[in-house]
């Protein structure tokens, strides 16, 4: 229903308006009103006057009494000239339109007019349970449906892949509100001879600004018999709202026709050649989609076959319209949006942590269409956030940090650098900017859009890396002796040696600011338990992971675990170590990687062996050297003077020995000069 209310000072109002056909012819019009308030104060039986409003033309229905409910069939007895009244209404020559339908109907709109200038201050009325029914008959001989059937057919017969010259068409009829139709005088004219076929190449459903080319292959064949011969070859876009063509002429070549908003971009790699000895023609089109073509829910894509006698072949087409989203699309959105740290750690973007570096993942698309746009059609930003004053007023800024422009396929995997001077805890967003198609929509549920579309992440940034101290390994057996006294444990160094165990007890320290990292994975390659390949060469796949427990200290914090390396046990074999550690931030420590070229340690698997000196000798500065003994007849030059040292000159040490260990473990070598006793 609709409640019109009347204006205590004009006393009059309109509306309850309603449509029906220009010329159609009423069979029965009826109304109801209710809860009726308007009435005349100085004469109380009287209601008001109503009228008949179209465009502006009234026609008076009757003066009705003051009565809360009323209907016009039961309760007037001049109800069967009103309808009478309304029909001369809508079938003036120049009846204003309102409307005219796809099918070329025009439609008329009709109102109720009230009028009461002697109101007790206004009041209302309620119109309710309106019913009329009209008979009309249209011509549907318009272009419109001359269209409609041509189209209908050419997308059947692609559907059906039908051979057969007949074409079933269904004719399906709705209403809301009941009654009938009848069709009568059906006639078709159709000629043939003039053929034409439409092959889809791509796998879209719609039409898409992906950047990619779309391939259509059409055949168009005028038949010698018709008299005629082709002029043109067409393929016809066409939308609720838009109609638009891709054109080859024999003579001229390929062109666009009222495609006046670009929305397609014809390819010059499209040709055309001859239908083996015939005078038809095999088109191949291909073609980009620009992004300023709206959303469309359907395209009609028609294979056209135009003769020099002006007549349009049309056998063959495609209506492309997805379950899912529209048939051509060009709003754009992102989803799923993953921030990570250096070391790639998921973030809560709430409560961030990285070092200057961070990585963003998620994918771009159209809106309710996983296809991607043409990564050159937007870019992907990166902003910082800041505030300037402006008086007394406080304004928040947005410093863009990086930019760049999307990637192929939608899915992105961006490392963004975040600058030399980033540090502390910033405010930063991402968004997609620079689109030129459509909207950038909010439409995700996974993530937290601000009001242009981006997506804020606080984060803490930490600028230092961990520093690894040193690696030693405990000088006793597993459970024996104390662990906790620095005494029993020895630095290892690369190149150096240790004794094979089945329980090699090691520790490392690293050291950070503000705290150290709270876990590190020590990465082991015993050649002679690892080495698969048994070809010497610490390969990655051959490294094993081993755990490791931290004291918690802060800011140096020691990592302890055990590994077993006795199955180089006499054999000498290497031992590779590298260690991944990350802070908080993912900044990582300098701790190797694998390769016995690019470990952090390798040592090999031997016991204990002593060094020995098997000479000393000290020389002069002139290379002569010193004596321990002169025989009673020696050599000419050879003296006393060859077993004294004086003063003011330079003498060299040297001392010939050997390590089986290797004297990388060594510390210092002791020379002791001392008086013969």
């Amino acid at each position: 229903g609709d409640k019109l209310t009347l204006d205590p000072i004009t006393g009059t109002v309109i509306g309850g308006f309603f449509l029906l056909p220009k010329n159609s012819e009423i069979e029965y019009l009826n109304f109801q009103l209710a809860s009726n308030s308007i009435f005349n104060k100085n004469s109380t039986q009287e209601g008001f006057s109503l009228k008949f409003i179209v465009g502006a033309n009234s026609r008076s229905i009757e003066d009705l009494p003051n009565l809360v409910n009323f209907d016009l069939m039961e309760s007037s007895t001049k109800a069967h000239t009103f309808k009478q009244r309304l029909e001369q209404m809508i079938s003036l020559p120049n009846v204003p339109i309102i409307k005219t339908d796809s099918s070329g109907i025009d439609w008329v709109r009709i109102g109720f007019e009230i009028t009461q200038t002697d109101s007790n201050n206004g009041g209302s009325v309620n119109f309710e349970d309106l019913r009329v029914l009209y008979n009309y008959k249209p011509n549907l001989s318009s272009e419109s449906f001359t269209s409609y059937l041509r189209e209908y057919v050419a997308v059947s017969n692609q559907a059906q892949e039908q051979s057969s010259t007949q074409t079933y068409i269904p004719l399906v009829t709705s209403s809301t509100s009941g009654g009938k139709i009848t069709i009568s005088n059906l006639s078709i004219i159709t000629e043939s001879g003039y053929d034409s076929t439409l092959s889809w190449e791509n796998n879209l459903d719609g039409f898409y600004s992906t950047g990619e080319l779309y391939e259509v292959i059409t055949s168009h064949h005028v038949s010698p018999t018709t008299g005629a011969s082709l002029s043109e070859c067409r393929i016809h876009f066409k939308t609720n709202t838009d109609s638009f063509y891709l054109v080859y002429n024999p003579i001229t070549g390929f062109g666009e026709l009222n495609d006046d908003d670009n929305y397609i971009t014809l390819h010059p790699s499209s040709s055309a050649i001859n239908l083996g000895q015939s005078v038809g023609k095999e088109v191949t089109w291909k073609f980009t989609v620009n992004s300023n073509w709206d959303d469309a829910d359907e395209v009609l894509l028609l294979s056209e076959t135009v003769a020099d006698n002006n007549i349009v072949g049309m056998l063959s087409g495609l209506k492309l319209n997805p379950d899912v989203g529209n048939a051509v699309e060009n709003d754009i959105t992102y989803d799923g949006l993953i921030l990570k740290n250096a070391a790639g750690v998921i973030q809560d973007p709430a409560n961030a942590y990285s070092s200057q570096i961070v990585t963003l993942q998620g994918n771009v698309t159209f809106e309710d269409v996983i296809i991607s746009p043409a990564p050159s059609s937007y870019f992907m930003v990166v902003e910082e956030r800041g505030f300037e004053t402006d008086g007394q007023t406080t304004n928040i800024t947005w410093t863009e940090i990086a930019n760049r422009s999307g990637f192929i396929g939608g899915q992105f995997d961006w490392n963004v650098k975040l600058g030399t001077f980033a540090s502390g805890t910033e405010v930063y967003r991402f968004r997609l900017t620079g689109y030129d198609g459509g909207d950038i929509v909010c439409a995700s549920e996974s993530n937290i859009f601000d009001s242009n579309c981006g997506s804020q992440f606080n984060l803490s940034i930490d600028i230092l890396d961990p520093n690894l101290i040193s690696m030693e390994l405990y000088k006793r057996d597993s459970g024996q002796g104390d662990i906790t006294n620095d005494d029993n444990w020895r630095q290892i160094y690369d190149e150096s040696w240790a004794t094979p165990k089945l329980e090699q007890s090691f520790r490392f320290t690293i050291s950070d600011l503000p705290l150290p990292p709270s876990y590190a994975l020590l990465h082991l390659w015993v050649e002679y338990d690892h080495d698969l390949n048994s070809n010497g060469v610490a390969e990655e796949s051959e490294y094993v992971e081993v755990a490791t427990t931290s004291n918690g200290a802060s800011p140096n914090s020691s990592f302890s675990g055990t590994y077993n390396d006795m199955a180089n046990s006499g054999l000498k074999g290497k031992v590779s170590v590298w260690i991944e550690c990350y802070d908080l931030g993912g900044n990582s420590i300098e701790g190797g990687g694998p390769g016995l070229d690019n470990d952090y340690i390798t040592y090999v698997s031997m016991g204990l062996e002593y060094p020995t000196i098997s000479s000393l000798r000290i020389v002069d500065s002139y290379g002569v050297e010193m004596v321990n003994d002169i025989s009673s007849t020696p050599p000419d030059g050879v003296g006393i003077w060859n077993q004294t040292m004086f003063a003011g000159n330079e003498y060299n040490i040297v001392v010939e020995a050997k390590d089986g260990n290797g004297w990388k473990d060594v510390e210092r070598v002791d020379i002791v000069l001392a008086p013969q006793e």
